[in-house]
């Protein structure tokens, strides 16, 4: 999901750069194209990384707290469990 959409948003920042290009910077393998960018374009690319890994964290925290809520929901009772002989 974060190497998607983090592709997508330096794709549109980037059209002339090859999609490979663009995820070897996301991986850190080639970022030194990064470093030698404008300021205010070098702010853009951590604003669609940063963005890319909010999504990612915010899907996370969304399913801890569903599972806390289904948690605490749930009953607390005694199964009543029948033994079945087999053979």
């Amino acid at each position: 999901m974060f190497l998607n959409r983090a592709t997508e948003g330096l794709a549109a920042l980037f059209p002339d750069l090859p999609p490979s290009s663009v995820r070897q910077a996301i991986a850190g393998h080639d970022a030194s194209f990064l470093t030698t960018l404008p300021p205010d374009l070098q702010q853009q690319c951590l604003q669609v990384l940063v963005e890319s890994m909010d999504r990612v964290f915010l899907l996370g925290i969304v399913g801890g707290a569903v599972t806390l809520l289904c948690g605490l929901l749930l009953t607390h009772r005694k199964l009543e469990i029948k033994v079945v002989a087999f053979g």
